[in-house]
C-alpha cells in the first residue's frame, strides 16, 4: 500500500473517533456515564490489541480504523436506545446506593 492509502484509512477512523466525542461531551453534559465508560472499554481493548498486534504500520492503521468506528458505531447504537442507557445506569446507581446503605449499617454496628 502507498503512503496515501494509509493516511486515507486512518484519517477516516480519527473522523470517526472525534464525532463519538461529541456524543461523550453531550452526554457528560447530562450527568448520563454510560457512554464515556464504554468509551473507556473500547480504549482499554485497543490497548492492548495495540499491544500484542503491532506487527507493521500496516496493522496498526487498520485497528485505529476500526476501533474509531467502533467507536462511533458504539455510541450511536447507545444514543438511539438512550432511554433504556439511562433507565439501566438509574437501576445501577440506586444498587450501588443500597450497598452503601448496607455497609454503612454494618460500620455503625460494629461501633
Amino acid at each position: 500500500m502507498t503512503r496515501f492509502s494509509y493516511i486515507l484509512i486512518f484519517s477516516i477512523g480519527v473522523a470517526c473517533f472525534t464525532i463519538s466525542r461529541v456524543f461523550v461531551s453531550y452526554y457528560l453534559a447530562r450527568n448520563v456515564y454510560t457512554f464515556p465508560i464504554s468509551i473507556s472499554i473500547l480504549t482499554l481493548i485497543q490497548i492492548l490489541i495495540i499491544y500484542f498486534r503491532h506487527d507493521s504500520i500496516s496493522v496498526f492503521v487498520q485497528i485505529m480504523s476500526v476501533m474509531g468506528i467502533s467507536h462511533l458505531l458504539l455510541l450511536i447504537a447507545l444514543h438511539f436506545n438512550n432511554k433504556v442507557t439511562i433507565a439501566s445506569e438509574y437501576s445501577l446507581a440506586k444498587l450501588f446506593s443500597f450497598i452503601t446503605k448496607i455497609q454503612k449499617g454494618e460500620e455503625s454496628a460494629n461501633r
